[in-house]
């Protein structure tokens, strides 16, 4: 069972730092990366859909890479995995709803934009509480429809 308590004063998510996020928004980049600085981190669905993706400045798993001590990505297309592999990311195909081969344990690892998609959340969560050290952090995010980038987005994909 994953129990980590991040009520205490050094945690960087206590209840003094969401509150004072909750009165002054924080981008989701600027709260991943300084949980993520100096720490290892395992990326799951770490691509955002497609390589072209990944030469927008926001890509996520990049900003990560750049503040953690070490980070590696895992990611459903074989093929994003070996062309980014080939740009000098450390990045695994895999399934994360089966069980990875991986055998670290990592300080953080974040489920960015994917459980959306997943049909099978256990095999999700015993990765997590396999690969997890004792004392990380498990961030998860999902789109939020309500934001306007993610309706005009999904609106731009829309066939008839």
């Amino acid at each position: 069972m994953i129990n980590n308590d991040h009520t205490s004063n050094n945690s960087p998510i206590n209840r003094h730092f969401l509150r004072k996020h909750l009165k002054n928004p924080i981008s989701r980049v600027d709260l991943i990366t300084n949980i993520c600085r100096n720490k290892t981190v395992l990326d799951l669905g770490c691509v955002n859909h497609n390589v072209e993706n990944t030469e927008d400045e926001s890509w996520l798993h990049d900003h990560i890479r750049k503040v953690a001590s070490r980070v590696i990505g895992i990611d459903y297309s074989f093929e994003a995995c070996q062309q980014l592999n080939l740009r000098g990311f450390n990045i695994f195909h895999g399934d994360v709803t089966k069980p990875l081969d991986i055998n670290d344990k990592f300080d953080v690892i974040h489920v960015g934009n994917i459980i959306e998609h997943l049909s099978n959340f256990e095999g999700l969560f015993l990765n997590i509480q396999r690969l997890l050290k004792d004392d990380g952090e498990v961030l998860i995010s999902t789109a939020n429809p309500f934001y306007s980038e993610q309706y005009f987005y999904s609106l731009s994909r829309m066939t008839y």
